[in-house]
C-alpha cells in the first residue's frame, strides 16, 4: 500500500550549480558565422557623415570606437569629461562637495588595480573588437580560459582582464570584459591579427539628360584592405539596379536619362590568400557601398536683349535769301484771305525817288507745325527662372543683376544650388534669389 507526504516549501533547499562549458571555434582565416563577430574602431575627428564614414561589418567604424571608449576606457583616456556637482546637494549616499567629478554615464566595470588600460587616441588610431554570442558564455566569460592562437602568435588572458601574448615576449596587446564577452585589441601592432573586410565607399556623380552613356568606375571607390579585389563579382540592388549593368573592370553603365536623382546599393567580393589557412583563396565581402547618381536638364542656352528707340523725322529751316533782288519781287499768292481790310483813303507816303531801290517787303517762311515723335511701347525686363538643386523646384528666379547663361549656377547664402531652368517676364508667384555664381559644391543641396 502506497502513501503521500505532502512537502512543504521550507522542506525545500535550492543549491546553486556552476557549470562551465568549454567552445573551441576554428576560423581561417575570418569568422563568417553568427557566435563571433571581429569589428573594427577607429578615432576619426570632424564631422560624422552617414555617407562617407567607414563602415565594418555593418558598424560605423567611428561609433565602434566612441562606445568602447566610453563603456571601458573613459577614466584612462583623454576625452574624459568633467561635472561640475558643486550644485548639487549633499546627503548620506552623495558627496555634492565643490569639485569637478566623473559624469554619471562612467562605470567601472572591472577595479582590480592589477588591470592595464591603454587605449590609442592619436588621430586615426584603431582598435579591434572580438564580441563573442551570449548565447555561448553565458553569465560571463570564465577568467583563465580564453585563448586566440595561430602561427604567429599566443593569446590569453591572465585571469585579470589582460590581454597578454606568450609567443611574443609576454606583449600586452588588450584586454577582456569578461561580463560582456568582448575582448579589445588595442596594441597598434596587433591591428591586422585578423584580416579586414573590403570597403565599399559611398560616391556621387552627375550626368546632364543627353550625355551618352553615363558610366560610373566603381574601381576608384572600393579598397580591398586585407584583400585582392575581385571586380568581376561587383553585384547591385534597389530600385534602380535593373537601369544598371556592369563590366568585368568595375565599369557602370546607367540607362536612364530622365531628370532626378537616383540610389544605387552595391557590394563586392576581395580574395584573401593566407599561408597559415593554407593556399586556398578566402572571401570576404563588402559592406554595402551608395552610389548616387544625378541627373539633370540640359538647358543651355543664352539670353540677350536689345532695346531699339524710334527718332523723330528732322525738317529743315527754310533760309531767305541774303541778296536783293534786280527786279521787281513777286509776292507770293496767299492761300488765304487777308484779315486787314484794304485802306479807303490813298496812303500818303511820296511814292519813292527813280534813284532808290525798290523796298522788298520781309519774306516770312511759313511755320511748320511741331511734330511729336511717336511714343514706344516699353520692353519688358527678362529674367533668368532657377530650379533648386534639392528638390527640382521652378519656382525662383535670379534677382543679383544681369542675365544668367545655360551653364551657370547659383549658391544662395541659405546654402542651397541653383541652376538655369529658363527665361521669365512674369514673376508672379516666384522667391528672388541672390547669391554666389557659380561655385556649387559636388551634389545638390
Amino acid at each position: 500500500m502506497a502513501s503521500f507526504k505532502r512537502l512543504k516549501r521550507s522542506d525545500v533547499i535550492s543549491v546553486p550549480y556552476v557549470a562551465n562549458k568549454n567552445w573551441v571555434f576554428d576560423y581561417c582565416p575570418y569568422p563568417k558565422d553568427q557566435y563571433i563577430k571581429l569589428y573594427k574602431g577607429t578615432n576619426i575627428t570632424g564631422s560624422f557623415s552617414t555617407k562617407y564614414d567607414a563602415v565594418t561589418e555593418g558598424q560605423y567604424e567611428r561609433l565602434i570606437y566612441s562606445q568602447i571608449n566610453h563603456l571601458f576606457y573613459q577614466n584612462y583616456s583623454s576625452s574624459n569629461q568633467n561635472l561640475n556637482t558643486s550644485s548639487l546637494v549633499s546627503s548620506l549616499y552623495y558627496d555634492g562637495a565643490s569639485q569637478n567629478r566623473l559624469t554619471g554615464s562612467y562605470f567601472n566595470y572591472n577595479d582590480n588595480p592589477g588591470l592595464i588600460r591603454t587605449l590609442p587616441t592619436g588621430a586615426m588610431d584603431g582598435i579591434r573588437v572580438l564580441s563573442i554570442n551570449q548565447d555561448l558564455y553565458g553569465q560571463q566569460v570564465l577568467p583563465y580560459a580564453f585563448e586566440l592562437s595561430s602561427s604567429v602568435y599566443y593569446v590569453k588572458d591572465d585571469g585579470i582582464g589582460n590581454l597578454i601574448d606568450y609567443k611574443n615576449s609576454n606583449t600586452y596587446i588588450g584586454n577582456i570584459f569578461y561580463s560582456h564577452g568582448i575582448a579589445v585589441v588595442t596594441h597598434q601592432d596587433y591591428q591586422l591579427m585578423w584580416p579586414l573586410p573590403p570597403l565599399a565607399q559611398f560616391k556621387q556623380v552627375e550626368f546632364l539628360d543627353t550625355t551618352t552613356p553615363k558610366t560610373v568606375d566603381l574601381s576608384t571607390s572600393i579598397d580591398g584592405r586585407s584583400g585582392q579585389v575581385d571586380l568581376t563579382s561587383l553585384e547591385v540592388s534597389g530600385p534602380y539596379a535593373s537601369l544598371c549593368t556592369i563590366s568585368p573592370t568595375g565599369v557602370l553603365t546607367f540607362n536612364a536619362s530622365d531628370p532626378g536623382i537616383y540610389t544605387i546599393y552595391y557590394i563586392f567580393d576581395a580574395i584573401i590568400i593566407d599561408s597559415s589557412c593554407g593556399t586556398e583563396n578566402k572571401t570576404l565581402t563588402s559592406n554595402q557601398g551608395i552610389l548616387e547618381i544625378i541627373i539633370r536638364c540640359n538647358c543651355g542656352f543664352n539670353v540677350s536683349v536689345v532695346e531699339t528707340t524710334t527718332s523723330a523725322p528732322t525738317t529743315p529751316p527754310t533760309t531767305p535769301p541774303t541778296t536783293s533782288p534786280t527786279s521787281a519781287p513777286v509776292t507770293p499768292t496767299p492761300t488765304t484771305a487777308p484779315t486787314t481790310p484794304p485802306p479807303t483813303t490813298a496812303p500818303t507816303t511820296p511814292a519813292p525817288s527813280s534813284t532808290a531801290p525798290p523796298t522788298i517787303p520781309p519774306t516770312t517762311p511759313p511755320t511748320s507745325p511741331p511734330t511729336t515723335p511717336p511714343t514706344s511701347a516699353p520692353v519688358p525686363p527678362t529674367y533668368t527662372l532657377l530650379t533648386r538643386c534639392e528638390d527640382f523646384s521652378t519656382t525662383y528666379y535670379w534677382a543679383g543683376g544681369g542675365v544668367l547663361g545655360g551653364a551657370d549656377q547659383v549658391w544662395s547664402a541659405g546654402g542651397y544650388c541653383y541652376f538655369v531652368a529658363g527665361s521669365t517676364i512674369d514673376l508672379t508667384g516666384l522667391t528672388p534669389i541672390y547669391g554666389t555664381l557659380n561655385i556649387c559644391p559636388s551634389g545638390c543641396y
